[in-house]
């Protein structure tokens, strides 16, 4: 049986609280990632730049490009919280290709409550782990249903819910028991500790 979190503040307490959730799900050892979310404010570029920094944390000397959708209102953000190994590149930089280890921020793949399929297919061929950063609500799961009609490709990815209240852990359990899936605590970008064993799950580089 599926071991159930005792507690939301267990993350923060004790990294062992991370398990495998829903389907089965090993790391492909890869060297690019994408994190993409279905509506806007769910963490998506939190998620991506702490998941940059864990990634330049845990390589030697090799740089690491966080690979951002363009420069808007959240790039003075993403510049003051990257570390010292993480280069920020607009998607569509060729240079980015020089990379072996890449983060894409791809954000939201939905257009008018629809998924489009140009961003949802965005790097398929080349990313080997993609992660769909969650909500707990009634909207979310509804954009949850159209995205994972949407492509056959979305069996494959890790939905990461983000500071689900103990409450409803029962609820995304019963709905993405076919996916992998996993819970998301509150932290610091500067203090990934708090989430260094959900890294440690999916991330080989």
């Amino acid at each position: 049986m599926k071991r159930r979190l005792s507690a939301y503040s267990d993350f923060k307490q004790n990294n062992s609280a991370y398990r495998t959730h829903g389907r089965s799900s090993v790391s492909v050892g890869s060297d690019i990632y994408s994190v993409v979310s279905l509506a806007h404010g769910t963490g998506c570029t939190h998620m991506a730049v702490a998941l940059a920094n864990y990634i330049s944390r845990i390589t030697r000397e090799e740089k690491v490009a966080l690979v951002i959708g363009k420069e808007d209102e959240g790039s003075d953000f993403i510049k003051n919280h990257v570390a010292s190994k993480v280069d920020v590149l607009i998607n569509g930089e060729k240079r980015a290709e020089e990379y072996r280890l890449r983060v894409y921020d791809v954000g939201v793949v939905l257009i008018n409550g629809e998924p489009e399929r140009d961003l949802v297919d965005r790097s398929s061929d080349t990313v080997g782990q993609r992660f769909v950063i969650c909500n707990d609500n009634e909207d979310y799961y509804y954009f949850l249903d159209k995205y994972t009609r949407n492509s056959s490709r979305t069996m494959s990815h890790t939905y990461l819910f983000n500071r689900i209240p103990r409450i409803s852990f029962k609820r995304v359990e019963d709905v993405m028991a076919d996916y992998s899936y996993n819970f998301i605590p509150s932290f610091r970008i500067d203090k990934l500790e708090d989430v260094s064993g959900l890294f440690e799950m999916y991330v080989r580089c």
